[in-house]
């Protein structure tokens, strides 16, 4: 590719691999991510858009048992934040990261490690540091993947 083209659009976001794939290899000058789940939008908004490092704080300093785990996850977030954090840890600790109504936690994981066995909180601050270095180029939108397109095809 000669010269990459000027934007990235990812309709259906979720964890948003393309996207940050595109990011970091320098495949395209500017990305935009689409997401209609308000709880994957919030990590979104506060990892491109908020205080990414405090949620990475909130990561490595959580200590992961299934009381701490159902502790935080009753409580109702008042804050994009908190809702972030919790979508977070709903996916790291529900069979296959399902975020549906109904997935359940793990029970027994790898190696029978329970909630344990998809935490990885080093990883995840680390994670999150990197996709901030690379912000400046990403935009995200919290809507119809459908609708945005739309609007971008419009000339």
């Amino acid at each position: 590719m000669d010269k990459p083209p000027t934007e990235f659009v990812e309709p259906y976001a979720g964890g948003a691999i393309v996207s940050l794939t595109v990011a970091f290899e320098n495949l395209a000058k500017h990305i935009t991510m689409v997401e209609l789940d308000e709880n994957v939008a919030a990590v979104w908004q506060v990892i491109l858009e908020g205080d990414a490092g405090q949620l990475a704080g909130r990561i490595i300093s959580f200590v992961m048992t299934p009381e701490s785990l159902n502790a935080e996850l009753n409580v109702k977030p008042a804050t994009r934040q908190r809702l972030a954090f919790q979508t977070i840890l709903r996916n790291r600790t529900n069979h296959g990261g399902i975020l549906a109504p109904g997935s359940g936690k793990l029970k027994y994981g790898e190696n029978g490690k329970g909630v344990l066995s998809r935490w990885y909180p080093q990883t995840l601050k680390q994670r999150i540091l990197d996709i901030v270095q690379v912000r400046d180029r990403i935009s995200f939108v919290a809507g119809d993947g459908f609708d945005v397109l739309r609007k971008l095809a419009q000339p």
